[in-house]
């Protein structure tokens, strides 16, 4: 699949009473916003927020960047670019969030589409009134039990409200797509010591809670080592209530998938080169397109480095970007020998449609070869 960020200007998902903002103006000033994400490029984290985690795990990083990062979705609310949560730490008290900055309000409104993609409860949704990362409310959708909860986490001790069964599941486990690609939409309404929490559009919660009155951060969350993805954030303030957030999520034709390229590089994944030392890293690119030859991000490639006598060297997973392509990087031991390799495809499949056929016959090429001197 596939991540992104913007504010909406008034096409079709357009949001509120009051023109949408950017994320340079003050608090004050933000009344209505909604972040779809489309001002970003994929792999991007979005600067609109902040980043942290309630817990003793503290957010995890990648190579000194959060994991939540713009991703891409064609079957999302507004596609292609979606926010992506990826971290996979399997702790109890572990509780990753993303807090809108420059914004903070008591009574508040706000939606999220929210895609549950794994994880052990597969549970993610908003937070409102935060006034740290460890004392906040929040509404989490949950797959595993299928269920929505309202939780007050106080000290970084989650309190359950009260939650409500919801026929809520993991697309990637469902043996056919469901019609909205497994989009659900979860709003909150805050007013005073009331909230008030929808699911599908459908009215599902109203909690009597005093624990957080003054006014605090607004955000999303996800639980231990939930992956989900969000489109259409929308926050209003005051006692106004949320506009259109966009349209439901259609049901878009699966690509049948093929490689188009394989490449072997240079480190920079741009010159071809014709082989490699040993002791050297090896790098290569693959790109999956489909039948009206267009990129097709989000796709998971499996490739085989083979050697001279045709046995298997290492297998190597991919998934391929907004463009297409999945760079690989191996590194070749220095006792590997003299000969020439091979990097060969041996499967693809999409992380966005599960029964995304892949047709290996209409493949431009499905190897490269390699020298090893």
């Amino acid at each position: 699949m596939t991540l992104r960020w913007l504010l909406a200007l008034g096409v079709g998902a357009v949001l509120l009473s009051l023109p949408a903002l950017g994320g340079s103006q003050s608090a004050a000033e933000a009344q209505g916003r909604l972040i779809d994400f489309s001002q970003y490029h994929f792999g991007a984290v979005p600067d609109e927020f902040a980043y942290d985690a309630t817990g003793s795990h503290g957010p995890m990083l990648a190579a000194g960047r959060p994991f939540w990062r713009v991703y891409t979705d064609p079957s999302a609310p507004s596609p292609n670019f979606v926010l992506i949560q990826a971290s996979t730490l399997q702790k109890r008290d572990h509780y990753p969030l993303a807090f809108l900055r420059s914004f903070q309000a008591a009574d508040v409104s706000l939606g999220v589409f929210v895609k549950l993609m794994g994880g052990v409860n597969a549970s993610a949704g908003i937070l409102w009134r935060a006034q740290d990362k460890d004392n906040y409310y929040a509404a989490l959708a949950s797959a595993r039990p299928g269920q929505v909860s309202v939780l007050a986490m106080k000290h970084g001790r989650p309190f359950e409200l009260a939650s409500a069964p919801c026929p809520i599941e993991v697309e990637f486990e469902r043996l056919e797509p469901s019609p909205t690609r497994g989009w659900y939409l979860l709003e909150v309404f805050a007013r005073g010591n009331h909230h008030t929490i929808r699911f599908q559009g459908q009215r599902l919660l109203d909690v009597e809670d005093a624990t957080f009155s003054d006014k605090g951060q607004v955000g999303l969350i996800t639980y231990s080592n939930t992956v989900a993805l969000f489109d259409n954030f929308a926050v209003q303030t005051g006692t106004g209530r949320l506009g259109p957030m966009g349209p439901a999520p259609e049901m878009t034709d699966p690509p049948v998938m093929h490689v188009a390229a394989i490449s072997v590089t240079d480190a920079s994944f741009k010159q071809e080169v014709s082989g490699r030392a040993p002791g050297q890293s090896l790098y290569w690119t693959v790109r999956i397109e489909d039948s009206s030859d267009k990129p097709v991000p989000g796709a998971y490639v499996k490739a085989e480095v083979l050697c001279p006598n045709g046995s298997v060297l290492s297998n190597e997973t991919g998934m391929t970007g907004s463009d297409g392509i999945v760079l690989f990087t191996l590194p070749l031991q220095t006792t590997i020998p003299a000969g020439r390799y091979t990097v060969k495809v041996s499967s693809v499949r999409s992380g966005d449609f599960p029964d995304a056929p892949y047709a290996a016959a209409a493949n431009v090429t499905s190897a490269a070869a390699f020298l090893v001197w």
